[in-house]
């Protein structure tokens, strides 16, 4: 048999070809979704008005602060001829991060927030027990309020955070604490601290304050600080007043007046406080320090002094003048300096790593004052030996003496600091009262909630295309497939029209008939079936018989119509054309053609009708119809059976052509029965209908048969609606015959 296209089985199988969207597929799939579009556009935007106007006030209370950078290291002095070179150190502080940066940070940081949570109780809950809906009602009915209580401590496990307490009114005085599965775990008085132990944990609570009626129930929860930090952290805001000026300006959006005001305040004041107790703690940890290098320093003074004054007793060598002189003098301040530099090192390696640049710095120092010691200590070298020791002997009492004095006066430094410690961080205005709301940006809420929702919807369709991705591209079928489309049927508005009225009109269904090929013979659709009967004439050529079976994957693909009207297409050509209704569970040939259902195959394959009686005349001696008959209940027992073969061994000799419309591969194992009987198989698909996965199945089962297709009808079911073009034109240019004027 001739193939009707070589079989494309060489070509590679991309699936993923089968989901690839390109700007056409997209805009065609919004086209066509429009519907769902504006529904889902027209909901967000009444979501968005109602939101807008309903939305809680918001208001905004401001403040602003200075953050100085007070450093500890800079209360040390310096003196001496290396005082000038330690002071140019101060220009390493450009190195650091910006101090206004980092107390921004901070103060949006559980670092501050947390302290701020735990002043203002912030992270105890207190609410009334909802008593369920039918409790409300009868609180309603009977005019009942609820009554308050308020926690100024709580204090429970970490298995207990997060978790519901329920405080139970005993009289205005006391109350009950209870779990939330109703285990009970203390009594108490109000105003008065509680505490018990839950599996080995302290609980502790106080209640300041209970109106309520004897058995009221509130509902009290102890938050993570975490947590509560976090949410504090949502409303508050805050910019630098212009770059490198260490002004930062707050704000605090809140519900509530009051509230807004109160936490920006609380949130100054804990950051002025922290700031504070980090100069103070510094203060204590250099104090420290420098009280463990006092007596060492003190310690060495005392040996160096003795040690001058054995030598000068024994050389007679009190003092050293002329250039040795001042060689000494030099060697003296530099080696002060040196050794302040030493101490500044040890005071910085107590807050940064060696790595860090102002170290590193103090480093590099130190290496050049030890060059410049170098130097002088050469010249020294030319005066005697004994002068050259008393030199060296009185300069190191000298610095030992300096260095003693330096430590102790900035002992005296660091008290001071640590005793009266100055934060970093001004307060230039304490936070302001609201007056006026935060205006609603109603136009912005409005567009929002539009392109949201057109978001939304995009994201509904596309989704809704890759999982479901229903057949619409012939290109991505004959990949997937490996079979050749053999032709395209374009929609046909006239067989629409059709189909509605016999949908909604019982009576106009049973009156008239109608064939697309006799009602309007230049229709789109028809020109596609003729294409389709060329492919079938030329595929017939060599085959080893003249049988054409139409199947489908699925039901409702226009299995009916495309073989009804093939049929008639092929009889105008003056051949000899018998069509068969195989499919004998719901098969409706006999409607195309308006006529009767039985007999039909069904009364012929049960031996209650013979050939000739099952035969309708629709054509005169050109096409003649068997349609399904009465339904029986074995139809595919009743196609198993020889009678089948039969019957089209003696109407293939009769006929030029057997056309042969079967129920869906899918739905029964009919088809398969009846196409091993023919040399021409077509699979009708029904475009933005059938799946690709579903076709690919249906193959799956015709090959486990030993049954091939020969080529795939690819039927447009709804106007346009694919989107793709795959009409071939039909759509937008109607080759229609011409009329005699």
């Amino acid at each position: 048999m001739t193939e009707l296209i070589e079989n494309k089985s060489s070509f590679a199988v991309h699936r993923n070809e089968e989901f690839e969207i390109d700007l056409k597929v997209v805009l065609n799939l919004i086209k066509h979704s429009y519907k769902l579009i504006a529904v889902i556009i027209t909901i967000c935007l009444i979501a968005g008005i109602y939101y807008a106007e309903t939305r809680p006030p918001l208001y905004r209370s401001t403040a602003m602060i200075e953050v100085g950078n007070n450093s500890i290291s800079g209360a040390f002095g310096s003196s001496g001829a290396g005082g000038g070179g330690v002071a140019e150190l101060a220009g390493l502080t450009s190195l650091q991060s910006s101090t206004a940066a980092v107390e921004s940070v901070l103060l949006q940081s559980p670092y501050v927030l947390s302290q701020v949570a735990r002043q203002l109780n912030l992270d105890i809950s207190v609410s009334p027990h909802d008593p369920g809906f039918f409790g409300r009602k009868w609180a309603e009915f009977r005019d009942i309020s609820s009554g308050t209580a308020a926690v100024s401590f709580l204090k429970v496990p970490n298995n207990l955070l997060d978790k519901t307490l329920i405080l139970r009114v005993q009289d205005n005085n006391h109350y009950t604490l209870f779990t939330e599965d109703g285990k009970k775990l203390l009594t108490g008085a109000v105003g008065q601290l509680a505490s018990t132990a839950y599996f080995s944990e302290p609980v502790e609570i106080k209640v300041s304050a209970l109106h309520a009626r004897p058995g009221e129930k509130f509902d009290v929860v102890k938050q993570p600080l975490t947590d509560v930090a976090n949410s504090i952290g949502l409303g508050l805001g805050m910019k630098e007043a212009g770059e490198g000026t260490g002004i930062l300006e707050l704000n605090y959006t809140s519900g509530n007046r009051e509230q807004a005001q109160k936490l920006l305040n609380s949130i100054l004041a804990v950051a002025v406080a922290k700031n504070v107790e980090e100069k103070s703690q510094e203060a204590s940890k250099t104090l420290q320090f420098i009280s463990q290098q006092l007596p060492i320093s003190e310690n060495t003074l005392e040996r160096t002094e003795k040690k001058f004054n054995q030598y000068s007793a024994a050389s007679g060598i009190f003092d050293t003048k002329g250039g040795g002189a001042f060689l000494e003098s030099e060697i003296n301040n530099l080696r002060q300096t040196l050794e302040e530099l030493k101490f500044k090192k040890m005071a910085m390696l107590q807050k940064f790593t060696p790595l860090h640049p102002m170290v590193i710095a103090l480093t590099q120092k130190e290496q050049e004052i030890r060059a410049q010691i170098n130097s002088i200590k050469k010249k020294l070298q030319q005066f005697p030996e004994a002068a050259e020791k008393g030199i060296g002997i009185q300069r190191n009492m000298r610095i030992q003496s300096e260095i003693y004095t330096t430590l102790v006066t900035n002992a005296q430094k660091m008290e001071m600091i640590k005793a009266s410690a100055i934060s970093s961080v001004r307060v230039l205005s304490p936070a302001t009262y609201p007056i006026s709301r935060i205006p609603v940006k109603k136009k912005v809420i409005v567009f929002g909630s539009v392109l949201f929702g057109f978001m939304i919807s995009l994201a509904i369709i596309f989704i809704r295309h890759l999982l479901s991705p229903v057949i619409e591209d012939p290109d991505v079928v004959e990949r997937m497939l490996g079979i050749a489309v053999a032709a395209i049927i374009p929609c046909s508005q006239s067989q629409a029209n059709y189909d509605r009225k016999m949908k909604y009109d019982k009576l106009y269904a049973n009156t008239k008939s109608f064939l697309l090929a006799r009602e309007n013979f230049d229709d789109a659709a028809i020109e596609g079936i003729r294409s389709l009967r060329t492919a079938v004439q030329m595929s017939l050529i060599g085959a080893k018989n003249n049988v054409i079976v139409i199947t489908g994957c699925s039901p409702s693909v226009g299995k009916s119509f495309i073989s009804s009207n093939l049929a008639t297409l092929l009889s105008d050509l003056g051949k000899r054309i018998l069509l068969i209704d195989s499919d004998m569970r719901l098969g409706k040939l006999n409607e195309c053609f308006g006529k009767v259902k039985a007999p039909g195959l069904s009364a012929y394959l049960k031996n209650e009708a013979n050939l000739e009686e099952i035969i309708q005349n629709v054509i005169p001696d050109r096409l003649d119809l068997i349609t399904s008959g009465l339904y029986p209940k074995n139809p595919s027992e009743l196609l198993s059976q020889a009678l089948l073969n039969t019957l089209i061994q003696v109407v293939k000799s009769r006929y030029d052509f057997v056309i042969i419309d079967t129920p869906p591969v899918l739905a029964v194992t009919d088809s398969a029965l009846i196409l091993r009987h023919s040399s021409v198989n077509l699979m009708v698909l029904g475009v933005g209908k059938d799946q690709m996965k579903e076709a690919i199945y249906a193959k799956n089962i015709l090959e486990k048969a030993e049954i091939s297709l020969t080529g795939i009808v690819f039927n447009t079911l709804k106007q346009s609606k694919s989107g793709f073009g795959y009409n071939y034109g039909y759509a937008n240019y109607q080759y229609r015959y011409g009329q005699d004027k």
